[in-house]
């Protein structure tokens, strides 16, 4: 007994080491792109970051930023954070295998040799094996949620397998309250670990009770009801009834602001105590144990505590303000991010009849004292038979939502979808795409990286390596891959091994212990399918969601451990038991270092520092003092890290215009943060609270000339004035204000212009601007930039990020310059547009980008960029090229040479693959009389399109059409080229050519 204990810790701590070496060893550099932007800020300055929060892991991270030896180290302290909490996993699954292999292999206890082998194998192999999990490995070396909050569900798995072990001692049920105590602490760092409640619930079950089906179905039913009270119960009701007796108190009774909190956190710690002493009093063991339980997950959800706390002190980061409890409910309701039907709702196409307001918005006013109405929460009920239960296709959120519906399902235009195509989206592609998958890349092989939706062979399918499965399923010819997808380091290809081996696992564990497997299904169950019925995803995702399923995976790991013991059960009565033992081990270790050789060159992010540079590109791109609009996650959260973490110009206002559409983020505009002062707004605060001037309309008025074209400070002013005569009848009887006009004009002050340093003279500028609005309706955060514009008044530049979608532009697309990666408000009289026919302020945009561009690392060694960073690549890539061009035919030969030679040598084929845009590069170098430069390119850009044209013609002709862009381009390239050798009498070009189609 004792040599098991010893060699059980000894193995599981020697597991943890190898999982955090290999962490620590591939851990990201500085920042990654997506919410890492917003959490290491949010940790190091405890800030309130985006619904709905993660107080705890904050918290956490504060405390490990503390070890920083530098701004720059702050996010290796973080990233560390997610390695050392995944690493914990692999300790935490290896003596879950432990608990469940020796009841199977040894449950005599008799510690011989071969079955502690066999035990201890098993467990090796599992816990390997869930260390180099694509997903798992992913979150690992990063700083976000997903590593801790497995963490939190692989130790709440291993605590009940510790109490089952125990479960006849006196004192073993302090093991459920310690359980409970990390589900409560687990909410504030995510929801999904609470998803393990059945699984905890079955095991007690089969403990402590009688089996039988009916007993069984209690218990299923039971666990259903404990995961739903807490978390459609205790996490929003708990608010929810604070917000109401807030309001009670305050409204009702004149009270001070945040009394009803008070006075509900006093009726629950009443009501904990009342049930103490109930339980007492009918001498309930069961009803104490329930009790201790409830209190230790009130005690884990006070994390969120903090988020208030930290709120009030106004940080910089303070997402949706939530600083009493109104706002504090829709904070962890997510409200922002709207509702997805689950059992009852609509189909894509159907047509809104009417809606119903289900309740009220509420802010608090400071100088009455009171809440006060701000707006409404509706419902929309749709037309009669266009409802379906368990809806699957509802979404018209984005114009685009509805196409992939129709190209995904076969559909018509205007034909409308019914209940099986319904199921059938759910199974080809919410369970197929977004799950099955996402498993099979974690144990089968991954294709690459490259995102797709379903429909597309060639981008982020799942693959095994063996060519002839591969190239039936996807329809491709794997032996013809060329080097631009056999290259992507992401392309991981496991043939199979770990897949099998968790198959032989899973049916060895049904079969030498039902019950156990049922539970441990449940567990599998819940972390994988019943989440992809709760997500409910809609047909297209900002990126991959692969890290919400991990519980999943590390749920199969524990049977490919177990396929070990399989193994070793079925050689055992051939070969000596101690060989069988060993061999058994062998054959299971291929999984493990098949799968960590595979996937370590795309997962090792030591020498990436693209986020924090691109961060630095997007602010160094603009002038002292600037504003800065930007749009998405990944061109504002790097930039708030590098605000609030380097201290990288901290002088520029970054205002993320998905955010601008909501009262809180526009009032905290109002507010100096660090060097960057207030932005100036004419709207007051109260005219845009809650849904007040969410949208206005164009409506034609008598008093409006409709040749005119009015200044934007007069329309803005006439949007928001409370003058009934800038206001129309809405169908339901509200008065809005509507849009008089949509000719607009802004008389230019030059010399407020020229002094916020626009490398121009004042002959250069207009003196007014007009232009017409291109749409006939404005939303809140379009009606605010047009305040910003007109209240800057010119005294201070503003710029847009190049990723901003143009729609944002509104219309002032041909009075914006780029001056790198910003496009800047610059009316100028001569400007010159790129082949793009974007305005290019040369000479500032030349100096951007030769003097104060970062490349990531990129430019150094090579490393793994994926796709979302490569896309950015490619981007920067075009704008040196776009701008060497203007050089050239500005007559600034040199110039544009260097601008090519920057961009050549600083983003490399070998990081950043050649493809069409390189063209341009290839011949201006030959314009320029720089053939020499130009012709080791163009060799390659050759061997690239030949190698593309012959992918994509060897697919099958029905295929073939999907790709009919990418075969012109290749095309295209070869045409350009071979007319190029023509043109500069080019031998090797023109015989590399004629090689190349031989």
């Amino acid at each position: 007994m004792t040599n098991y204990k010893l060699l059980n810790n000894l193995l599981g701590w020697l597991m943890f080491l190898v999982a955090l070496f290999v962490y620590i060893s591939t851990m990201e550099s500085s920042v990654s792109f997506w919410d890492c932007g917003e959490f290491i800020p949010g940790a190091l300055k405890l800030q309130v970051v985006h619904p709905p929060g993660a107080p705890l892991f904050l918290m956490i991270g504060r405390i490990f930023t503390m070890f920083a030896t530098s701004p720059q180290a702050v996010p290796l302290t973080i990233n560390a954070l997610s390695a050392i909490c995944t690493a914990f996993v692999t300790l935490f699954i290896f003596w879950t295998i432990t608990a469940i292999a020796r009841k199977i292999v040894d449950p005599k206890r008799e510690n011989s040799i071969e079955s502690l082998i066999v035990i201890m194998g098993s467990a090796i192999v599992g816990s390997l094996t869930c260390t180099f999990l694509d997903s798992m490995w992913f979150s690992a070396v990063e700083g976000e949620v997903y590593a801790m909050s497995m963490f939190f569900t692989a130790l709440i798995v291993w605590a009940i397998f510790k109490w089952e072990e125990v479960s006849n001692d006196p004192h073993a049920d302090r093991w459920l309250v310690f359980i409970a105590y990390v589900c409560g602490l687990s909410i504030g760092v995510h929801l999904l670990n609470l998803v393990a409640i059945p699984f905890i619930v079955i095991l007690y079950f089969l403990k402590r009770f009688q089996y039988s089906r009916k007993n069984l179905i209690y218990a299923l039913g039971i666990a259903m009801l404990i995961l739903g009270v807490i978390v459609f119960g205790i996490i929003p009701y708990s608010v929810w009834t604070m917000a109401k007796v807030e309001y009670l108190l305050v409204n009702g009774f004149k009270m001070p602001f945040h009394s009803g909190v008070i006075v509900v956190l006093a009726m629950i710690i009443g009501a904990v105590i009342a049930g103490f002493l109930y339980a007492k009093k009918k001498n309930s063991a069961i009803l104490h144990n329930c009790m201790l339980g409830l209190t230790f997950i009130l005690i884990g959800y006070s994390s969120y505590a903090m988020v208030i706390i930290r709120s009030n002190a106004n940080p910089v980061i303070d997402m949706n303000d939530p600083q009493n409890a109104f706002s504090l409910l829709s904070y962890l309701n997510r409200e922002q991010y709207g509702d997805r039907p689950l059992v009852y709702g609509q189909y894509f196409d159907a047509k809104v009849t009417d809606y119903v307001i289900t309740g009220d918005q509420y802010a608090a006013n400071e100088k009455t004292g009171e809440y006060e109405k701000v707006g409404e929460k509706i419902n929309y009920d749709y037309e009669p038979g266009r409802q379906t239960i368990f809806p699957r296709i509802y979404s018209a959120e984005e114009g685009n939502h509805e196409k992939r519906y129709r190209d995904f399902l076969g559909l018509k235009d205007k034909e409308r979808p019914n209940f099986s195509d319904n199921l059938s989206f759910f199974l080809r592609y919410q369970f197929g795409w977004m799950y099955w998958r996402y498993l099979m890349w974690n144990f089968v092989g991954r294709q690459n990286d490259i995102q797709g939706y379903g429909q597309d062979p060639t981008k982020g399918n799942w693959i095994s390596g063996i060519e002839g499965i591969d190239s039936y399923r996807l329809g491709i010819d794997q032996s013809n891959l060329p080097g631009s997808v056999k290259n992507n380091k992401a392309m991981n290809t496991y043939y199979f091994i770990p897949f099998l081996l968790g198959l032989f696992g899973l049916f060895y564990h049904y079969q030498s212990n039902k019950r156990e497997w049922f539970a441990v299904f449940i567990l599998f169950l819940f972390t994988g399918l019943m989440l992809v019925l709760y997500f409910n995803s809609p047909p297209i995702e900002p990126r991959e969601r692969d890290y919400t399923m991990v519980g999943s995976f590390f749920v199969f790991c524990i049977w490919v451990g177990l396929a070990v013991a399989s193994i070793y059960d079925l050689l055992k009565h051939k070969i000596s038991p101690k060989l069988a033992a060993i061999v058994s081990v062998l054959i299971c270790l291929s999984a493990p270092i098949l799968m960590g050789t595979q996937n370590w060159d795309d997962h090792n992010r030591s020498e990436r520092f693209t986020a924090v540079d691109f961060a630095s590109n997007y602010l160094n791109s603009c002038a002292p003092n600037a504003i800065l609009f930007t749009q998405g996650d990944n061109d504002t959260y790097p930039l708030w890290y590098a605000q609030e973490v380097e201290g990288i110009r901290t002088d520029v206002r970054v205002v993320n215009l998905s955010l601008l559409a909501v009262d809180w983020y526009i009032n905290q505009l109002r507010r100096k943060i660090n060097e960057a002062p207030a932005i100036k707004l004419s709207i007051s605060a109260n005219k845009i609270l809650g849904d007040r001037r969410n949208f206005t309309t164009y409506s034609e008025d008598a008093s409006i000339d409709p040749e005119k074209y009015y200044e934007v400070s007069e329309i803005v002013n006439f949007i928001s004035s409370e003058d009934q005569r800038t206001k129309r009848q809405r169908q339901d009887g509200q008065s809005v204000n509507f849009l008089p006009t949509k000719k607009m004009q802004l008389i230019v002050n030059k010399e407020k212009l020229i002094a916020t340093g626009a490398g121009v003279e004042a002959a250069q500028i207009k003196d007014v601007i007009k232009w017409d609005l291109p749409k006939s309706s404005l939303i809140k955060d379009e009606m605010m930039i047009l305040d910003i514009i007109a209240s800057n008044n010119w005294e201070r530049p503003i710029y847009w990020a190049v990723s901003v979608d143009n729609r944002k532009f509104l219309g002032l697309d041909n009075y914006l310059a780029m001056e790198g990666l910003t496009y800047r408000l610059m009316p100028l009289n001569d400007s010159i547009k790129d082949q793009a026919g974007d305005i290019i302020n040369y000479n500032v945009c030349a100096d951007n980008l030769l003097n104060k561009i970062k490349f990531g690392g990129a430019e150094k060694k090579e490393m793994y960029l994926d796709e979302n960073i490569l896309r950015m690549f490619y981007n920067l890539r075009s704008i040196y090229s776009r701008v060497a061009d203007l050089m050239y035919r500005k007559g600034n030969n040199a110039k544009a040479e260097e601008l090519l030679d920057k961009s050549m040598l600083n983003i490399p084929d070998n990081n950043v693959p050649y493809n069409y845009f390189v063209m341009s590069n290839v011949q201006l170098y030959y314009k320029m009389g720089k053939a020499d430069k130009g012709r080791p390119y163009a060799l390659r850009l050759v061997d690239i399109m030949n190698e593309d044209l012959n992918y994509y013609k060897t697919m099958p002709t029905r295929l073939q059409k999907s790709f009919e862009r990418e075969i012109a381009t290749s095309q295209y390239v070869l045409e350009e080229l071979a007319k190029l050798a023509k043109s500069s009498n080019d031998t090797e070009l023109t015989n590399k050519l004629e090689n190349s189609k031989k």
